[in-house]
């Protein structure tokens, strides 16, 4: 060390649009974005931070976040530019929630994300009133914050302020806040804007969404980041051209977050837009059943994730911390009262805790699969008789569930409408009657609908034939219907499933001649016509051919001018 300089570095040719730093954050996909974000951006972020918060001489402040998560800047550069101190905390104490509040002390602020903050809060209102009595400001944010937890940490540290952060890595760390009023914590906030971005709520036609109507939440102005490291589309498709801005270049960064404006001109947080979920042709926001979860009293925390455990069989399934109120059967009567049918989950996991991503997040991909106890029963009573048997069986098959007693209800344990139809269809053939799906919205309890296939008639429905395929054969009525519109003109592809399919590296163009040939001989319906005779559509069904049946049309593009 002797032989370098005691002054700073020299800075000849930086400008504050050369990159301070390039974070990876975790994606939907799993496969982690590069940030690049300028120092104009971060420079930005601190000014108005150390407007709002007020860091000074006299504050000492602990980082516990790892580097490779931006508000650990938040936690250090902050402080220090207030002339306060830092606390470095080994990272094998940051876990130890016992020992870690023990180092918390003397301390005068504190962030920390929700998972975090909820098991420090919880260790300190365990412990003899007066510890961490000298915090003056409480910060919470990186995640999606309850209203139950701000309202815990307000009792946890009463001369403490409550804060709400709220950023992206995108936009320099963070900004938005929330301050915790007298009020009661009755909704998830974004808060207001802290000045170093311009925040907007826009709906998805792109107009900007009125107060009260939910949208999602884009930034602009001179914290918003770079782009993404060699990623050029996801870039593109994030950061787009701010129509808003007078500024040339301006562009916005597209959160995700579902968001509306109150009317104190504060952000209220709904949800992901990339969580929502379809489940059975519903859409649905996760957010939305968790937090009514979160009003029951015996729920501490809730996360909703839609699981295919079985293949085709798409379910809500809920995860929730909390005591042993909390019953599966409990909280699926709770739901019921306030959610419509389609939003309530089929199965209630509860957790000691959540597995956690390395940033302390929630991690999503590592909750269990639902096992016996997570779905609602009603005491278990063995099934009597072969219909009760057969129908137990049939249901605990295509509901997942280990067993089904014949007091269990199809619905209570994640049955749906589709389901009922595959139940059906699983007794005509096991027990050979006829029933109806009603006949499961009538007696959804195992022993009332086995009971009533005691006086449902006899399946007897003839075996379907096979066709011939020499001719010509009718249209069925949705084939009627598509051809009379296709006869008006203009439907184009709207009955299409229309995909584009990039392949890269060498192409074996005989290979994938072959495998499309196959396809269409195995498929008769890529090799139907519908001529008309006599005025009259008809279909005509092309037996499969040798290799060249399909005729695969090639365009070489790669003199195009615009050729990656």
């Amino acid at each position: 060390w002797a032989s370098l300089p005691t002054t700073n570095p020299g800075r000849r040719g930086l400008t504050p649009e050369h990159l301070a730093y390039v974070i990876y954050t975790s994606g939907s996909t799993g496969r982690p974005k590069g940030v690049r974000v300028p120092h104009a951006s971060v420079a930005a972020t601190l000014a108005v931070a150390g407007g709002a918060f007020g860091f000074g001489a006299g504050d000492r402040v602990p980082s516990l976040a790892s580097f490779a998560f931006d508000i650990w800047l938040f936690e250090t550069l902050l402080p220090l530019l207030g002339g306060g101190t830092v606390r470095l905390l080994p990272r094998d104490r940051v876990p130890d929630v016992p020992r870690l509040v023990e180092d918390l002390a003397g301390c005068t602020a504190l962030h920390a994300v929700p998972a975090l903050m909820r098991r420090i809060v919880e260790e300190v209102r365990a412990t003899p009133a007066g510890v961490l009595g000298t915090l003056r400001r409480v910060f919470v944010g990186g995640d999606a914050v309850a209203p139950d937890l701000l309202e815990e940490m307000r009792a946890a540290f009463p001369a403490a302020e409550v804060h709400v952060l709220y950023g992206p890595t995108e936009a320099a760390i963070i900004c938005a806040a929330h301050r915790l009023g007298g009020e009661a914590a009755t909704r998830q906030m974004v808060g207001r804007p802290l000045g170093n971005a311009a925040l907007y709520v826009v709906e998805s036609d792109g107009r900007v969404a009125p107060v009260g109507v939910p949208g999602e939440l884009c930034l602009g102005g001179a914290s918003v980041a770079r782009d993404y490291l060699g990623r050029p589309g996801l870039t593109a498709e994030r950061f787009v051209p701010d129509p808003f801005s007078t500024q040339p270049g301006a562009r916005l960064y597209r959160t995700g977050d579902r968001v509306r404006w109150l009317m104190d001109g504060s952000l209220e947080f709904l949800g992901r837009t990339d969580l929502q979920v379809k489940v059975r042709g519903f859409r649905i926001e996760p957010g939305e059943i968790e937090a009514r979860l979160a009003e029951h009293p015996g729920v501490r925390e809730a996360v909703v994730v839609a699981r295919e455990d079985v293949p085709g069989e798409r379910r809500l399934v809920a995860y929730l911390v909390g005591d042993e109120t909390a019953g599966a059967d409990v909280l699926r009567a709770h739901l019921s009262e306030r959610l419509p049918e389609y939003m309530v989950p089929a199965a209630y996991v509860r957790l000691e805790t959540f597995p956690l991503t390395p940033n302390g997040k929630v991690d999503r991909r590592a909750l269990p699969a639902p096992e016996g106890g997570a779905f609602a029963t009603r005491g278990y009573q063995a099934p009597s008789g072969e219909a009760e048997e057969a129908v137990a069986a049939i249901w605990a098959e295509l509901l997942g569930v280990e067993r089904v007693g014949r007091w269990d209800h199809f619905f209570e344990l994640g049955g749906h409408s589709l389901l009922a139809v595959r139940v059906v269809s699983r007794v005509r053939q096991a027990l050979g009657v006829d029933a109806l799906p009603g006949d499961l919205f009538e007696r959804p309890v195992l022993a009332d609908f086995a009971r009533g296939l005691q006086t449902a008639a006899r399946a007897a429905a003839a075996a379907i034939e096979r066709v011939d395929r020499t001719g010509s054969v009718p249209l069925s009525f949705a084939q009627q219907r598509l051809w009379f519109l296709e006869q008006l003109g203009g439907m184009g592809a709207a009955y299409h499933v229309p995909m584009g399919l990039r392949l890269r590296g060498q192409l074996d163009r005989g290979a994938l001649a072959r495998s499309l040939d196959r396809i269409v001989a195995r498929h008769e319906v890529l090799r139907t016509t519908f001529p008309a005779v006599d005025g009259e559509p008809v279909q005509r069904i092309a037996a499969p051919a040798g290799e060249s049946a399909l005729r695969l049309v090639e365009h070489d593009l790669r003199a195009a001018p615009d050729a990656d």
